[in-house]
């Protein structure tokens, strides 16, 4: 026997002379956690006992008047009222529950605060029996029994007798059959001697009035549902009902068996109790079908009742009365069985005193926290015992054990009942739980008797007995809790768990072992299996031999591929153990992940064998991108040089970590590095030349349709490189340390002869430059809230929902359709080629090349035509401005014109059109607070705005109501405010509903707003938790302000972003598509409908490069480098259009015509042919024949033997029985295949299509068409051809198209190219794009630096770079860092770029000074080489006069001064300088003279000029001398050149020298 209940007397019935009365009649009723007990004393009182939950129990005493004395009594289902019959059959209301509880709430359909007495004409007989009958229609009728057979159904409310009848017997008991669902209701009538009826009382279906066929039945059609049928009553009985309310006797069990309407598990049954056989069944609500249970009770059982988990059987036997407790699983059994009770299955016994007649058992509930409570308050007064000194810690309380130590998260509480005797009340309430008392019998009893209890009563058996295992494990008693395990044979996982957890580690492992090599584990067991051993091992390993113990961790990481890889690196990293943790990073390629967990764990500093290790594997790059870098900062020099040199491209981005080790370096790897960041060789020129043809400020070019790819991409590759001019600085600074190594300059390099210019820039270098202007934004994919519009080969394609125009296919769509993809054959006709297309709410707009064209609801305005009419085809919007983008928000549309101007219309109430003001505007209206702003992107959402600027600011207008705008409160703004909430520059802006997504330069996502649904949500979870006590902030505050969004799981540079109702979506640069937020019509695109957090990648589609996206509501739609579409997420209207084919299926029968298939096939079985089972043919779904079906079926309707389909053109087609020309063909007979009836009608169709959970390619779409611009790509072997084309891009000053064009020509050409197209561009342009395709030349493909210097990491590349890219050198800053280091050689370079002659030449005659010792007899020579050269320089600079005296005077001070520390000869003087600077005397004379009025100077487009005189007697008498006489002769050219310098004033070409120079070079 088990202690799981126990008994208490509630109450006992005495009277005032101290003798006993008795109790006569009883009521008892529960109502959820209220229960009332109503007894009737041999007084004629009344005694009521009320109980709460929670609350101490409440007696009452009321005594009734002796004239009404009382025969039966009952409770209605509320109980909140008691219902008292007296002999008179005077019915009295008495008011229980207002009397017992003042505070509770009772509908007041009596008195309230007395009994309201019911009298009726007096009937003949005696009640006996009474039950309150609530039904169905909420009417309130007392069914009271008669001891002569007389039944009588009182309306309460109306005081009227509704209903009468009359049976042959005494009328003992009346009892309400209810089914599950409400749909009927019986009365169970049982009489003296046991005879019982069952009387419908109500039912929603008349179907029972109609005779059943039995054909039918036999095949199970006949439970049909009839519940939206009206109720009928037997208070409403009819002619036609009457027979339906008839009682029927249930002559079916024999006499000895009982039927009693009983509940449990949330059912309502019927049980039926053998006395004979001593058996209990269970019935549903229906006893004409078979018992669903059936026990077998001990003998002698006379009350039973039925609970969830066991059976209360009251015995009465000559030893006396008891009470069992019987479990229901161990006295199950089956009906063909004849076997006794099973005595295991008793639980409990109570003997009920003698001395005491007993009345009647009833069931009782206990509420669900009951056991928690007791706990609870034993564990309160055993604490209050300690502190008062009545027990010690050490002892157990009376009802708290060993077992209550043991954690449990759920109780099971059993049903209890009240016993009622003549003299008392006894309440038989559970003690303790079911599995407290399982966890306390492990410890001291057997385990069979302790499973008895478990298996009687369905208990957790194995949680159980693992939770008294681990409890054993805690108090280190390590044998008997692994004979619990074994007991339930738990899974080894478990016991190796709790095994690892209380450090025996080593019992663990050799579990572990042994688990392993059991092949039949299963793979989920195995997994676990692994993990553990996993960490036992890396456990034992900090105690044992750590070499060995190591090498056996390594080798299982490696061939065991059960444990969780993720897992296992956190736990190698947390515990140092760095080997084996890159051993398996390199196995299962999880080196990035492996390295980010070492940096986040604060292992920064690997050992160089790692570093080795990984390089050698390939894993170089990842040591790079690890937490951006950190990694390297542990590294050494050489092994950050290893790295780079492995990985040339990685140095690029993290040159700066080898800037402090330069010196450390040796000097073959330095030479090296020196290679790498050659700015003319390999990838770093290609992307020099780039990047200064992207960074120019050139001239918006709105009209070039040769552009093939978009600048947004361009601008983000170029913003992921570092930049160029700290490249070459570093460059530089490698150039400076190797030749201050090597330290043995040539004297060609002392001498330094100025480098050859890559192109002769034949224009002024002053051209003012023009402002630029925006060009397309092209969009080719948008979704509205319900509708797509997809740009295709110039047509615009929509699909989805139709409903006021959006779609612009014109009047001939119905009002409400889902149409599948469709051009829209209005601009088609008229030849207008799209450009961008932008989808809102209710309306579309398409960018073109004639303008802005809209159509749809312009309930608001926002077609922006100037109405509030729907437009069902596209309209021209007269807009007057050249417009490069339109966006739409979701009743508001924007448009930004190449000036960077912003104009709105539509709805504007909430000041979302930015013009100050919350009125509707009709038509285009230009944003005057963003006129100055320079904004370069906008986009719209429900009710704000938002606008970028050039510089990477965001302004915001609109409602921020919901943290929209971004700008920490929710105001609303009707004129634009800066958002100053994102610390860095923006690059892209996206909204659509109440969210906004911003990213910046620097790849961070930021995130602000929040849909009204979300945020209800979100209000929702921080009420709960307050309520909770839990300190949660205000929801909304989180989205006022840009917060991060976590990008960890983005790879890549954002390129695109976009928002939908409450997701976002990201493209990255290598075509990812990631996604976040709410999923449950998967528009996340991850095959599920759960919410995801952060943002993930869509693998579906990983491999696809997509280039477009954009999201509606909850779809998106994206566009891959190919130009195929991918659909996701809702399709309620079509939206995502999947391409469906039409493949009919067809299963079932109705039963009629299953018969006559039945009669067909019999007939044919008779007839001997051979016949299928025609049910068989029904069971499983058949391809139905549809070749007669045209077009996209989208609607389907079944009826009673017929079938519709609709298709997209509005065709409907039937077949199926005709026998009442429901098929639609003008006759009666059958038609067996599909038959289109009369095409004219059309039907809308259906709009329940199924949501897309993955990407799905739509194949709705034309296939593309080769782009216009593909002309344009000749083939590499044209080279003419290839000529044209460059031509062509470099006058129209394309500059994507220069990129791709040069790169091809270059590969033919080992030459300068461009020199040959300067001269063709307009004199108008601006000089720096000449310049920028000049650099673009020289380091992008066609030059060799190296090559051009002559010495490999010369001194002279220096001044080659400044002149080739002066706009990215910082020749001050490296000008310092040259004299720092005393590099006089390359310091004099600089100086000599920047024109700065007197100092170029004192650092020059250091480095002389310093080199004198290398070049011996050479010194006098290469001296008054490199005097005579600064000379002619200074003689030649374009300066004024004053200029150039001093620059004379101080280029004097420092020769003599060199002079005097060489200790040359006077006679040195001449020789050295004298012919130049008589030159340069002659020139300051003449620029004192005033000016004559014959022009006396000549001056050249190359910067030189001379004076008349000198220019004829000595310039051109040495040029005539070199065209006839010297190495380059112009026997045509030269008369004709000879007499162009003849001209005065200033000639538009070189001078003789430079032309000359030219001709030799």
């Amino acid at each position: 026997m088990f202690g799981l209940y126990e008994v208490v007397k509630c109450l006992s019935v005495k009277d005032s002379d101290s003798s006993e009365q008795s109790i006569v009649n009883y009521a008892w009723r529960e109502a959820g956690e209220v229960n009332f007990l109503a007894l009737v004393a041999s007084t004629g009182d009344i005694i009521l006992r009320y109980c709460c939950s929670g609350h101490d129990p409440v007696i009452s005493h009321i005594p009734w008047p002796e004239s009404r004395s009382i025969v039966c009594l009952c409770f209605d289902p509320t109980v909140s009222w008691l219902l008292v019959i007296s002999e008179d059959v005077t019915v009295s209301i008495v008011p229980v529950l207002s009397l017992m509880d003042s505070t509770a709430k009772v509908n007041r359909l009596w008195n309230l605060e007395d009994v309201t007495v019911l009298r009726f004409k007096r009937q003949q007989g005696i009640p006996s029996v009474v039950t309150w009958w609530h039904t169905l229609d909420d009417r309130q009728i007392a069914i009271i029994g008669m001891k002569n057979g007389n039944i009588l159904l009182v309306d309460l409310s109306t005081r009227k007798m509704v209903h009468q009848f009359t049976l042959e017997t005494r009328i003992h008991k009346l009892e309400l059959v209810e089914d599950d669902q409400q749909m009927s209701t019986y009365l169970m009538i049982t009489g003296q001697p046991l005879v019982q009826w069952k009387l419908l009382l109500e039912c929603r279906t008349q179907e029972l009035a109609m005779p059943v066929d039995k054909e039918i039945s036999d095949m199970g059609y006949d439970g049909l549902s009839g519940r939206s049928l009206p109720i009928l009553s037997i208070t409403q009985v009819t002619e036609e009902t009457r027979g339906l309310f008839q009682p029927q006797k249930l002559d079916q069990f024999p006499r000895s068996v009982i039927l009693q309407p009983q509940c449990a598990k949330g059912h309502h049954f019927i049980t039926s109790h053998c006395s004979k056989e001593s058996t209990f069944q269970v019935y549903d609500s229906n006893i004409d079908r078979s018992p669903l249970f059936a026990y077998k009770l001990p003998i002698g059982s006379d009350i039973v009742i039925l609970t969830d988990k066991v059976l209360l059987a009251m015995t009465r036997l000559a030893s006396g009365k008891k009470l069992y407790v019987i479990a229901n699983q161990r006295a199950e059994t089956s009906m063909d069985q004849t076997k006794d009770f099973n005595k295991d299955a008793v639980l409990q016994q109570f003997d009920i005193p003698q001395n005491e007649h007993l009345l009647t058992i009833q069931k009782k509930s206990f509420p669900f926290y009951w056991h928690e409570k007791c706990e609870e308050n034993m564990r309160q007064k055993y604490n209050q015992d300690i502190k008062l000194g009545l027990t010690s810690s050490g002892s157990w309380q009376p009802g708290l054990t060993m077992s209550h130590d043991i954690q449990l998260t759920n109780h099971t509480v059993l049903d209890g009942c009240i016993i009622i005797t003549d003299s008392s009340v006894y309440e038989m309430k559970p003690r303790i739980s079911p599995e407290r008392l399982f966890l306390e019998l492990t410890f001291y009893s057997e385990s069979a008797h302790v499973e008895n209890l478990g298996i009687g009563l369905g208990l957790d058996v194995n949680t159980l007995y693992e939770k008294s295992a681990e409890y054993l494990l805690q108090r280190g008693h390590v044998a008997q809790a692994i004979k619990f395990c074994k007991v339930v044979k738990s899974t080894s996982y478990k016991l190796v768990m709790y095994l690892a957890k209380y450090g025996y580690v080593a019992d663990a492992i050799s579990h572990l072992t042994l688990a392993l090599s059991n092949r039949e584990i299963s793979t989920a067991d195995r997994k676990h299996v692994s993990n553990l051993y996993l960490h036992c091992m890396v456990y034992q390993l900090q105690d044992g031999d750590m070499e060995t113990n190591q090498k056996a961790l390594i080798n299982f990481l490696v061939t065991d591929f059960y444990y969780e890889e993720k897992q296992a690196l956190d736990l190698l990293a947390e515990h140092n153990l760095n080997e084996a943790l890159l051993e398996l990073a390199m196995a299962r390629g999880l080196v990035l992940e492996a390295l980010e967990i070492l940096v986040q764990k604060g292992h920064i500093g690997l050992e160089p064998c790692h570093i080795r290790k990984l390089i050698e594997k390939g894993f170089a790059h990842h040591l790079i991108r690890a937490s951006n870098g950190v990694l390297l900062d542990g590294l050494t020099p050489n092994s950050l040089v290893v790295l780079f040199c492995e990985k040339p491209i990685l140095a690029f981005h993290n040159y700066t970590k080898l800037v402090p080790y330069i010196e450390d370096i040796e000097t073959p790897v330095l030479e090296k590095l020196c290679e790498i960041f050659d700015p003319s060789q390999s990838y770093l020129g290609s992307h020099l030349g780039r990047q200064l043809l992207y960074s120019r400020r050139r001239r918006g070019s709105v009209s070039s349709m040769t552009s093939i790819s978009s600048e947004g991409d361009t601008n983000t590759e170029m913003e992921t490189f570092p930049d160029i001019s700290e490249l070459i600085g570093f460059f530089f600074t490698l150039v400076l340390h190797l030749n201050k190594r090597l330290d043995s300059p040539t004297a060609e390099d002392l001498i330094m002869m100025k480098p050859k210019a890559v192109v002769k820039k034949a224009r002024k270098s002053d051209v003012k430059l023009r402002k630029r202007k925006l060009k397309y934004q092209m969009k080719l994919v948008s979704c509205g809230a319900q509708h797509v519009g997809v740009v295709r080969n110039g047509d615009l394609y929509t699909w989805g929902r139709a409903s006021n125009g959006r779609l612009g296919q014109g009047d001939l769509v119905p009002d409400n359709p889902t149409l599948v993809p469709c051009r829209v054959d209005t601009l088609h006709q008229l030849q207008i080629k799209v450009i961008s297309v932008s989808c809102g709410g209710e309306h579309t707009v398409a960018l073109t090349h004639q303008g802005v064209y809209s159509w749809g609801s312009s309930l608001y305005g926002q077609v922006g035509v100037g109405t509030r009419h729907m437009y069902s085809r596209p309209m021209l919007v007269n807009f007057g401005h050249h417009c490069i983008s339109v966006v739409c928000g979701l009743f508001h549309t924007l448009a930004l014109t190449h000036d960077n101007q912003v104009y709105s219309w539509g709805w504007g109430v909430h000041g979302q059109l930015g013009h100050g003001d919350p009125e509707d505007q009709l038509t285009p209206k230009r944003i005057e607070a963003l006129s100055d702003k320079q904004i370069t992107a906008v986009s719209g959402g429900y009710c704000h705005t938002l606008a970028l600027s050039s510089l990477g600011e965001i302004w915001v207008f609109g409602c921020g109501y919901f943290g929209q705008l971004g700008i920490g409160h929710t105001t609303k703004q009707s004129v634009p405010v800066k958002m100053e909430k994102i610390p860095h520059k923006v690059k892209m802006i996206a909204t659509k509903y109440f969210h906004n997504v911003a990213v910046t330069i620097h790849n961070v996502v930021y995130n602000w707003g929040c849909h009204p649904y979300n945020l209800r949500l979100n209000a929702h979870a921080v009420r709960r938790a307050r309520q909770a006590g839990t300190a949660v902030s205000d929801p909304v505050e989180r989205f006022l302000v840009p917060e991060i969004v976590d990008t960890s799981f983005v790879h890549g540079r954002i390129v695109k972003a976009s928002c939908g109702k409450s997701h976002t979506c990201l493209v990255t640069l290598d075509g990812d598509v990631y996604t976040w937020g709410r999923n449950m019509d998967g528009q996340i695109g991850n095959n599920s409908r759960q919410d995801v957090k952060t943002a993930s990648m869509v693998t579906s589609i990983n491999d696809k490069h997509t280039i477009h996206i954009s999201s509606g509501g909850e779809f998106n739609v994206a566009m891959d480098s190919e130009y195929s579409l991918w659909v996701w997420g809702k399709n309620e209207f079509g939206q995502v259009a999947v391409t469906i084919h039409n493949v009919v299926y067809n299963w079932g029968c109705h039963p009629y015509n299953l018969r006559l298939n039945a009669h067909a096939v019999r007939r044919a079985r008779q007839a001997g042919t051979a016949v299928s089972d025609p049910v068989e043919r029904f069971l499983v779904p058949e391809i139905v024949d549809t070749s007669f079906v045209h077009g996209r079926i989208v609607k389907a309707s079944c009826g009673k033997s017929h079938t519709c389909l609709v298709t997209l053109d509005g065709d409907v087609y039937t077949w199926g029985r005709n026998m009442d020309g429901q098929i639609g063909n003008n006759s009666r007979q059958d038609v067996l295949g599909l038959d289109p009836t009369d095409p004219g009608r059309r039907l809308r169709p259906s709009s329940n299509m199924k949501e897309q959970l993955i990407p799905t390619r739509c194949t709705a779409l034309p296939s593309v068409k080769p782009l216009q611009s593909r002309h344009l790509m000749l083939s590499r072997s044209r080279s003419s051809s290839s000529d044209d084309e460059l031509l062509f891009l470099i006058i129209h000053k394309n500059i994507e198209g220069c990129v791709k064009i040069y790169s091809e020509i270059a590969l033919l050409k080992n030459n300068t190219i461009l020199h040959d197209f300067v001269p063709h561009i307009p004199e108008s342009d601006d000089g720096d794009f000449v310049q920028s395709l000049c650099c673009f030349d020289y380091f992008g493909y066609t030059r060799d630096l190296q090559s051009d210097v002559g010495v490999k990491n010369s001194r002279c590349v220096v001044l080659t770079i400044l002149e080739h890219l002066p706009g990215v050198c910082n020749c001050l800053k490296l000008l310092r860092t040259y004299v720092d280091h005393q590099d006089w050689l390359s310091a004099a370079y600089i100086c000599l770029h920047q024109t700065n002659y007197s100092q170029a030449l004192s650092f020059h005659l250091a480095a002389l000074s310093h080199y004198k010792s290398s070049l011996d007899s050479r010194f006098t020579e290469v001296s008054k080489t490199v005097v005579q050269n600064y000379i002619r320089l200074c003689v030649d600079h374009k300066s004024s006069a004053t200029e150039k005296e001093e620059v004379y005077r101080i280029l004097l001070l420092q020769i003599m001064k060199f002079w005097d520390k060489m200790t040359w000869k006077m006679f040195y003087r001449h020789q050295l300088c004298f012919g130049e600077l008589d030159h340069l005397d002659e020139n300051l004379h003449m620029s004192r003279r005033s000016s004559s009025s014959e022009p006396n100077a000549v001056v050249f487009t190359c910067g030189h000029n001379y004076t008349r005189q000198i220019f004829m007697e000595e310039i051109m008498t040495k040029f005539e001398k070199e065209i006839t006489d010297g190495h380059t002769k112009l026997e045509k050219c030269g008369s004709i050149l000879m007499q162009y310098y003849q001209r005065p004033g200033m000639l538009c070409v070189a001078c003789p020298k430079c032309v000359v120079n030219a001709l030799h070079n």
